[in-house]
């Protein structure tokens, strides 16, 4: 009988045990999943920011340097740039960066690659309401910014800027590496939508 109660009260201690080192286990995971997160939000923010700044400026040179080597030397980069910057009236007035935000656009996970781990990962920037040089209102600044990609390094970093209509919310201004993309949809205005 005394074996019997104490195989209880050890029975009960190995359950209580399990479920601390368990429950651990979890935290710690879910903690470096938050951490991964963290650091690709707050990337995704400066660069957003930085774009934001080069278009307050109307620095397009300053602009240019920050896309990543595909966007570069995709062609006519220079051309889209400067119709961006035409486009409106050389800079932008204002923006609302309080009211910045930004999601995981798309992400690819090799089977090969660890949990939480992505061999592709992109995300946007957005920053609404706002307002360029000749007075017209967009929907949003949306930054494109590609955290990782295995396949491609060349495409790592800024990768794609747009200017949303604020009624469409197509892109009314966009420098993007892939102008062939949007084919029937490029016009004298460049309006198009996003295309990944």
């Amino acid at each position: 009988q005394s074996w019997a109660y104490l195989f209880c009260i050890n029975e009960a201690a190995w359950y209580e045990k399990s479920f601390v080192v368990f429950m651990t286990v979890i935290v710690i995971f879910l903690f470096s999943a938050c951490v991964k997160h963290e650091d690709y939000s707050d990337e995704t923010k400066r660069i957003t920011m930085d774009v934001y700044d080069c278009l307050l400026e109307g620095d397009s040179e300053k602009l240019k340097s920050l896309f990543c080597e595909k966007t570069r030397n995709s062609p006519d980069f220079d051309r889209k740039v400067q119709d961006f910057m035409d486009g409106i009236g050389g800079c932008i007035s204002s923006g609302d960066v309080n009211g910045y935000h930004y999601d995981v656009a798309s992400r690819r996970r090799d089977k090969g690659t660890d949990f939480g781990d992505y061999d592709f990962l992109q995300t946007l920037g957005m920053i609404d309401n706002i307002t360029d040089n000749n007075g017209i209102n967009y929907h949003q600044l949306v930054v494109s910014y590609i955290y990782r990609d295995t396949d491609d390094p060349d495409c790592v970093g800024l990768y794609s800027v747009g200017l949303s209509d604020i009624k469409t919310h197509y892109s009314a201004y966009l420098i993007h590496p892939e102008e062939e993309a949007y084919k029937g949809h490029w016009e004298k205005n460049y309006v198009c939508s996003w295309v990944y």
